[in-house]
């Protein structure tokens, strides 16, 4: 088929989605989400002879609000409903659906530029005004594994443009979006596909790292459980750019649910013929495989995770030769994390001006943002490049009122630094580069009843059992560091152990082979610079600030 019978064939089977009379009612959460059922079939039980569709879409990520309901209804704004349970669905449908009261007092916010008297607009709610969601748009908006939805929100309109494009073609289109790699280092996208273009024959792959190494990011989690059609679309346009034949998704084994979303989502492309041979009719042959494997920090690491997919022991190794012209089992091959290929999918469904025209001069288009709080993930944000730590957690405070007294944020996942709440550091990889790492874009919260020299020891035992264990910097580094922290913790550290943990991290800067020996000190060094009075009660005193002896 090609695009025009794909769009066809996707009208026909759920034309109620662009059909200007249709009530339709998203019913919005984690894939884990046992609540969702119930709400689901308290909808379908009290429908009686009213006509509705229920549409089960993955979280918009705003766990902290989930389960969340949206409605649309003919010549109304889109309603969210906020933390929604089973009892409320029997009101809904009685006041709002057949009674026209939309409810306010249940209401969070309208969705659009409408607005509805009593509600909010979502523009209007500081927390979400600061948000761009161009790679999360779809996600809380379409059932994930319906591949109808995503067509006729405009999915594979960009693979079927550049199918009818010269290679050279695309990768000028990317490149004038200026768009970079998410997975941390920020590499130009461009460049990878102009190195891997230009490696002879077609047996090169494209790679996505759909895990997430770090234990509090929920990108990869999200983009697969609620818009999984946007990053297969990117692998392909990816694939047809360079000249591959054939795409590699790596997922998390521990997280089921998603990969079964995904997998379903790739059987659908079968169906409609979107990977194989001669996709949308264009000559162009490429296969997609899903592997799944256990998750570790140094797998996050592109080499490295080349040599889990050979079956060996996940370790960094030196560049060059880079995967472009050496990767895969001696391949060239491509390696981008799951945002990377969803950024592309919207370069080519939008233009490149619709990533160029935002974020800053050298971090172009949005970030995804894991807010942490506790060990869990609160919410999900997309934010342009440019905007500051500071806006981010003054617009947290904004919609969480108890979150407590925040005393330091930790951005970049378990390698990067801490900042004050207050820092006005801008998002931008440039900016951040030259302190911390941008790394998976996780930004955690340290409140004010936490121990920085704790805070900093657990973080190098973490960093330690993380550890490939390939460089005795990064494997001895981390492990020392560790020991000499326990031991300032416990009250028995010694007035030099400040000078020996910065020796140590000037050796790991220059000594490992991979980001993650290279930034694993910066928790260490962060803190000491904003919190070495705490440190000096330690040695001093013989006692933690927080009476925790």
């Amino acid at each position: 088929m090609n695009f025009d019978q794909i769009h066809v064939k996707a009208e026909t089977e759920s034309g109620y989605l662009s059909d200007n009379s249709s009530i339709n009612v998203y019913i919005s959460s984690r894939a884990d989400d046992s609540t969702v059922r119930e709400i689901n079939e308290n909808f379908q039980n009290n429908k009686n002879n009213l006509n509705f569709n229920i549409i089960s879409a993955g979280s918009p990520g705003y766990f902290d609000l989930d389960p969340i309901v949206i409605i649309e209804k003919p010549g109304n704004p889109l309603i969210l409903y906020s933390k929604f349970n089973p009892n409320k669905v029997s009101e809904i449908i009685k006041d709002y659906l057949l009674e026209n009261n939309p409810r306010s007092d249940l209401a969070l916010c309208t969705l659009g530029q409408e607005k509805i008297e009593n509600i909010p607009c979502i523009d209007d709610l500081p927390f979400f005004n600061i948000q761009n969601r161009i790679i999360l748009r779809n996600c809380g908006l379409v059932a994930p594994e319906n591949i109808n939805h995503y067509i006729l929100r405009g999915g594979f309109r960009g693979l079927s443009e550049v199918l009818k494009t010269d290679q050279a073609g695309a990768v000028d289109r990317l490149e004038k979006s200026g768009l970079r790699g998410r997975g941390g280092a920020g590499y130009f996208t461009a460049d990878k596909w102009k190195s891997l273009q230009e490696q002879e024959g077609n047996e090169k792959y494209i790679i996505c790292n759909a895990s997430d190494s770090d234990p509090f990011s929920f990108t990869a989690r999200i983009l697969l459980s609620g818009d999984p059609y946007s990053v297969l679309e990117g692998m392909l346009i990816s694939a047809y750019s360079t000249g591959a034949c054939k795409c590699i998704i790596t997922v998390d084994s521990e997280f089921k649910p998603d990969t079964e979303i995904l997998a379903s989502a790739v059987d659908r492309m079968k169906e409609y013929g979107l990977f194989g041979n001669s996709i949308m009719d264009s000559g162009f042959n490429c296969e997609i495989e899903i592997i799944e494997s256990a998750v570790s920090l140094p797998s996050g690491e592109e080499t490295a995770l080349l040599r889990k997919l050979e079956n060996k022991q996940p370790m960094p190794f030196l560049r060059p030769p880079y995967p472009e012209k050496a990767g895969l089992n001696g391949k060239p091959v491509i390696v981008n994390n799951i945002e990377t290929f969803a950024n592309i999918t919207a370069v080519f469904q939008f233009g490149p001006d619709k990533i160029s025209g935002i974020g800053t001069e050298r971090s172009k288009g949005t970030k995804i943002i894991t807010l942490a709080e506790n060990g869990s993930a609160k919410y999900i944000i997309e934010i342009p490049f440019g905007t500051s730590l500071k806006t981010v957690l003054e617009n947290y405070k904004s919609i969480v009122k108890d979150s407590g007294n925040i005393k330091a944020v930790q951005f970049g996942g378990p390698t990067g630094a801490y900042f004050l709440p207050d820092a006005d550091i801008a998002v931008d990889y440039d900016e951040i580069n030259k302190i911390s790492v941008i790394g998976s874009g996780t930004l955690e919260f340290i409140f004010d009843t936490e121990c920085a020299v704790e805070t900093a020891m657990n973080k190098m035992i973490y960093l330690h059992d993380q550890s490939c264990g390939k460089c005795v910097f990064c494997r001895e580094g981390t492990f020392q560091m560790a020991a000499i922290l326990e031991d300032i913790a416990k009250g028995t550290g010694k007035p030099q152990d400040i000078d020996l943990l910065k020796e140590i991290a000037d050796q790991m800067k220059t000594g490992c082979i991979c980001q993650l020996g290279r930034t694993a000190a910066n928790p260490v060094l962060s803190t000491l610079q904003l919190f070495r009075n705490e440190y000096d009660i330690h040695l001093k005193e013989k006692k933690c600030p927080f009476n925790r002896q």
